[in-house]
């Protein structure tokens, strides 16, 4: 199998077991409408990069974006469950802060700002260049740390090609 069908074939499996998560179902229905969904993301994702990009984002080796996918959808659960007692708690009060990213590639960065967003809790209301603003939700200095950690430690992390540090 050559390179390009590798990578094909790991984008798929990556968001099909996206697709699953985010479903919640591994029915018959979820599993038959998915199926052609995944296809038509990675068909017009495909488009789009041929179209309007520049460049390819810079992965080092193919498994690093499935890496990104396991600890975006970890992210999600671990901040969805901190989120219900956030939300029963009565602690709603949020916060927007800045952070800086070290990655250049502007594909890395958006999906990154996605991935935020994608996690409960938090939401990236703008992007400028290598600088997200985002909203979340934090009660103390400690927290937002916190939420500034996850992005730059585990988000930026499968872009950076190697590098530790900005």
């Amino acid at each position: 199998m050559n390179n390009k069908w590798l990578n094909y074939t790991l984008k798929y499996i990556a968001l099909f077991i996206f697709w699953l998560v985010l479903s919640g179902d591994i029915g018959a229905r979820s599993l038959i409408l998915g199926v052609p969904a995944v296809f038509f993301v990675l068909l017009i994702s495909e488009m789009s990069f041929r179209r309007y990009a520049s460049r390819h984002v810079f992965i080092q080796y193919h498994y690093h974006i499935l890496w990104f996918f396991i600890i975006v959808l970890f992210e999600i659960f671990k901040a969805a469950y901190e989120h219900i007692e956030r939300v029963l708690s009565g602690d709603d009060k949020s916060v927007i802060f800045d952070v800086e990213l070290c990655v250049q590639d502007e594909f890395a960065v958006a999906l990154i700002a996605n991935a935020i967003t994608l996690t409960p809790g938090t939401l990236t209301m703008q992007v400028h260049d290598q600088t997200l603003t985002i909203l979340g939700f934090a009660q103390t200095d400690a927290q937002i740390l916190e939420i500034e950690s996850t992005i730059l430690n585990k988000f930026q992390k499968p872009f950076m090609g190697g590098e530790t540090a900005c």
